[in-house]
């Protein structure tokens, strides 16, 4: 059900009297906050799709990382995966130790959550992962999945405590690795502020919509929900090191109105918004109407 529009620009208001002035990125001034950009895990799209684009997040094995990145206008950021490890990712081969894989994911069949105090997890991505997506041409990381390890330090604190200090260690080790790469990390609000010294952007993922794996639809966000992850965000945004802050919200490409006021409603918020479907396997536009 679509939230009341009093009660949403409430919460705007709030926020923007909260919020300070945008301090810049931390490190790399290739991630600006107000560049168009998107989200790509697919395999079609021409090297010239992404012209509109100054920063993409593309998938690890797509076929024209190099040339996308030697446009020079936009900045290519390498999906990966922290806090799970998928069966059928070319990446699995070379992770040996079964001990570091805890439990898989319910909407994504063969997603495996990661232990990631296992000490062999850090090597593992200093050492393959990371030099690999630098190898094909990326010019950053996209850092994902950090949720699902923080997730189980909530549910078990006597099994999985010090996730959190792990994930928060695990990307300063990939900063001092990389200090000038441009790095943006998905949600994972546990780790502000104390993330912020390594990382240039946060991304809200599913702030205003969502998509529902039991219903299998798009829908709204309802009210608590929103304000209860606006206030998470926040940190982001505080002292020196504030973030600029990105958005990604899902909704069926077919329907521009919704996905022009998704836009809107981001934008309000201060955030970069891009509006995808839920697999991500296709470049969305924004609605001509609403540029």
């Amino acid at each position: 059900m679509l939230a009341s529009r009093r009660n949403f620009l409430s919460l705007v208001a709030a926020t923007a009297a909260a919020r300070p002035a945008f301090a810049g990125p931390v490190q790399s001034i290739r991630i600006c906050s107000d560049t168009p950009w998107s989200v790509y895990y697919g395999s079609t799209e021409s090297p010239d799709a992404f012209a509109p684009y100054g920063l993409a997040v593309l998938d690890p094995n797509f076929a024209h990382v190099v040339e996308v990145a030697d446009r020079k206008a936009t900045t290519v950021l390498g999906y990966i995966s922290l806090g799970e490890l998928n069966t059928s990712s070319p990446f699995a081969q070379f992770l040996r130790d079964r001990d570091m894989l805890v439990s898989e994911n319910p909407n994504w069949p063969g997603s495996i959550s990661i232990d990631l105090r296992h000490p062999g997890w850090r090597q593992y991505i200093l050492t393959e992962i990371v030099p690999r997506l630098i190898a094909k041409g990326f010019d950053g990381l996209f850092l994902d999945t950090l949720d699902s390890a923080l997730h189980l330090e909530t549910l078990n604190a006597a099994r999985f405590g010090g996730m959190n200090a792990a994930a928060l260690a695990l990307i300063g080790d990939i900063r001092r690795a990389y200090p000038d790469m441009p790095i943006m990390m998905n949600r994972a609000y546990a780790l502000l502020p104390d993330v912020n010294v390594h990382i240039d952007a946060v991304l809200t993922e599913s702030l205003v919509t969502t998509y529902d794996f039991v219903e299998r639809r798009y829908k709204w966000v309802d009210d608590a929900t929103f304000a209860h992850h606006l206030e998470l965000l926040q940190p982001a945004q505080r002292g020196a090191r504030a973030l600029p802050v990105y958005s990604l919200d899902y909704w069926d490409r077919s329907d521009t109105d919704a996905i022009a006021t998704i836009y809107a409603r981001q934008r309000a918020l201060g955030h970069n918004p891009y509006v995808a479907t839920i697999l991500l396997d296709q470049l969305v536009p924004e609605p001509a109407h609403d540029r």
